[in-house]
């Protein structure tokens, strides 16, 4: 375990962290709007951070995104100021995936030992919850339940999650909620009473150390029904790793709480499908989702709300575990029944930060002199001693061009997915394969004679997270290209015949995908409800990158784990395309803020301080309250359909090493009897599945594991290391 850094170690780095990391670029000094601040007597303003993935350091490749976690810090701080100036009030939310996706997380042993170790928890969050990355592993989620969870103490909310510890003798403890089933609060400097929750989405592929309660059983509880009838609330927050659109989960608390308090305000805070996002339900219930990977702070203002509990420097707080016991009413100086309110006299706004220091100057009216405070300074230097202990900068190659996961259409010179199965794939596979095959000295074994046999080589390509950008290829990319564990595996001696249409079955919303009974195939199992739900509900993450929505890298869903039982570690699951081939959410979500023009109608909002300004490619949000919602005007990017699964071949007869450089009648007559079929480990229960449908049966048992249990991840790095060099003469 890395040794604790004490403070005075880490303010040695102050003079090299003016703020941001030392090696992040500069951001671009685009044209901004105006932050929609709710100042003065009943107002409410919030910021919301969701699916940093580890992220904490910012953006070291991509200069709107560039600012780190001390930065947000400092932000947070110069807000609370205002708050307190102008007698509004200011929350931070945080709604779970904080975990997995970078190198400040993933390299360190434990995994998170830097983040959650003077960096993350230095942030003061109001409400906090899990999302379904804490839940994969035992260890995460342990790991979140003795250390993040103490750190926010009453402000960290689980409505429908459990854990069950690990009792001296090695036995499991009975399941215990992982935090508080909710809180209830009063707002600083106006009393605003609220009473927030905290739920995950319906989640089914959890470690064994945790449990999730569906949110619709969990609705039903006492504790639940109880809360919701409290008189003296003025407001209902509810905070979760649940998207805000199209979601049942949502749309069943938001129908639990109208149920019973038809008039109360109600604000959402969403996550896990990576979108900018503004939802309204109502005039009074709206909710906001914030993006992904430390990228976009959300920010939402509400004005008008009546605050009934007087100004209380800390807040009266009520923290329920919810067992059904006796439950103490909060003291308020003057309660208010929230149904005087009038639907004229509450105003929702929002507005999705650019994370870079342009931004956050603008937006707090300072500059690089006054904008940086101590405590964000601080946090900062420990983020640059962590990369530096962690060695994130070290390089295996140099990248000449830069590949787009899905902002190049595939197949291109430019995609990503095109270099991984025309070069990185056949070429990484081949060379294992020849190295290990038969010597003078070994001349029949026959695994070795195996080892070049004709193979066809397939992956999921939501394995991979993140574009390529041009230059230095680090420790630190490789986590953010492939952050995930899983191998490869390998069945030999497959009829070419059937291995030839797996990629297409895995391509399509064929039978594989609906057939009943079937682990992982449906929600929660199987069930016949295909692709769709099993994405929705988390059984495995996408197949495909979803299309982007902004100039960050890609745009695409963030991925969930394979399911990783009896020791098998995750990697990609099975999602869709970018449009939608089997829809990974509602088209017209998945149109919600992608490839839209810039909202020129709004051009008189900007603040074009800056001549001439500079309109950089990134976010260009449509949702609920219209196209002004992102605080920096950017030009629209593009995005491409990929499809769920890529293909190559190697050891054909008078073929390339890629499964579309033949013709059909070409592959007919030059196709080998058999072949070798290679795969990402977790797409195993669909190409079993796509086997059985084409009349091969296989088990579990008839796999072995291949390229030496080498991870994607590594093959990556090999492959890039090897090929390109970072000398004058490479």
């Amino acid at each position: 375990m890395p040794p604790s850094l004490p403070l005075s170690a880490f303010l040695a780095f102050l003079h090299l962290v003016s703020a941001a990391q030392p090696s992040a670029p500069s951001p671009i000094s685009a044209p901004l709007r105006s932050l929609p601040w709710a100042s003065g007597k009943n107002s409410l303003n919030f910021l919301h951070t969701t699916d940093t993935h580890g992220w904490h350091a910012g953006h070291l490749q991509e200069p709107q995104y560039s600012a780190d976690w001390g930065d947000y810090i400092s932000f947070a701080s110069h807000l609370h100021d205002r708050a307190d100036a102008d007698g509004s009030d200011l929350l931070l939310i945080d709604t779970g995936d904080r975990v997995e996706g970078n190198g400040l997380y993933d390299a360190s042993d434990p995994k998170g030992y830097w983040t959650f170790n003077g960096i993350f928890e230095e942030q003061p969050i109001d409400v906090i919850t899990s999302g379904n990355h804490e839940l994969y592993l035992a260890n995460t989620s342990r790991r979140e339940s003795d250390v993040v969870v103490p750190a926010y103490r009453q402000n960290y909310i689980a409505s429908n999650l459990d854990i069950r510890d690990v009792e001296s003798d090695g036995q499991d403890a009975d399941f215990r909620p992982l935090a508080a089933r909710y809180r209830k609060f009063t707002t600083k400097n106006n009393g605003i009473r609220i009473l927030a929750f905290g739920f995950l989405f319906n989640f089914h592929n959890n470690a064994n150390n945790t449990r999730v309660q569906p949110v619709q059983e969990t609705l039903k509880e006492k504790w639940f029904q109880d809360a919701l009838r409290e008189e003296d609330v003025d407001l209902f927050l509810v905070a979760g790793h649940v998207p805000v659109r199209e979601s049942e989960e949502y749309d069943a608390v938001y129908r639990a709480i109208r149920a019973v308090k038809w008039d109360t305000p109600i604000v959402f805070f969403g996550g896990h499908t990576h979108v900018r996002d503004f939802k309204r339900w109502e005039d009074k219930a709206m909710g906001i989702e914030s993006g992904r990977y430390l990228e976009t702070i959300g920010f939402l203002s509400m004005k008008g709300l009546k605050g009934g509990g007087g100004r209380k420097e800390n807040g009266d707080v009520e923290v329920q575990n919810g067992h059904d016991t006796e439950e103490s009413e909060e003291t308020t100086s003057s309660p208010t029944t929230p149904t005087r309110r009038t639907k004229k006299s509450l105003q929702y706004n929002r507005m999705y930060i650019d994370n870079n220091l342009h931004s956050f100057h603008h937006h707090t009216k300072t500059n690089s002199t006054t904008f940086p405070t101590e405590h964000g300074r601080n946090v900062s230097a420990q983020i640059e001693h962590a990369r530096h202990t962690l060695n994130l900068n070290q390089t295996f190659g140099c990248v000449p061009q830069t590949y787009w996961l899905n902002r190049a259409p595939y197949p291109s010179n430019t995609s990503l997915l095109s270099l991984l199965a025309d070069r990185i794939l056949p070429e990484s596979f081949a060379a294992y394969s020849t190295i290990t095959s038969p010597t003078a000295n070994n001349p029949s074994n026959h695994h070795h004679h195996q080892n070049q046999r004709p193979s066809i080589i397939l992956t999921n390509t939501g394995a991979l997270r993140f574009d390529l950008f041009q230059g230095p290829f680090t420790l630190d990319s490789t986590f953010l290209i492939s952050p995930f564990t899983s191998g490869f595996r390998m069945i030999r001696d497959v009829p070419f015949s059937a291995a030839d249409r797996v990629l297409g079955l895995l391509n399509s919303e064929g039978p594989i995908l609906q057939r009943k009974g079937q682990d992982g195939l449906g929600v929660g199992g199987g069930g016949g409800r295909g692709m769709e739900g099993a994405v929705r509900e988390g059984g495995f993450r996408a197949m495909a990158p979803q299309r982007g929505v902004g100039g960050g890298g890609g745009g695409e869903e963030e991925a969930e784990h394979e399911s990783r039982k009896t020791g098998q570690e995750g990697g990609a699951g099975l999602g869709v395309g970018a449009g939608g081939q089997i829809p990974l959410m509602p088209a017209d979500n998945l149109e919600r803020g992608r490839e839209q023009e810039a909202a020129s109608s709004s051009l008189h909002e900007q603040e074009t301080h800056y001549h001439p300004p500079t309109v950089v490619p990134g976010y260009t949000t449509h949702d609920d309250l219209g196209a002004a919602g992102d605080d920096t005007l950017h030009a629209p990017t593009r995005f491409f359909d990929v499809p769920n699964c890529i293909g190559s071949q190697i050891f054909f007869p008078n073929t390339t090493l890629t499964t579309a450089a033949t013709s059909p009648q070409q592959q007919q007559d030059q196709s080998p009897e058999k072949v070798n079929l290679i795969y990402n480990a977790f797409i195993e229960p669909w190409i079993l599945s796509a086997l059985e449908f084409l009349g091969q049966e296989y088990e579990e048992g008839d796999t072995e594991v291949a390229i030496g249990g080498e991870t994607m991840t590594g093959v990556i790095r090999g492959w890039v290391g090897g090929t390109w060099g970072c000398g004058e003469d490479e």
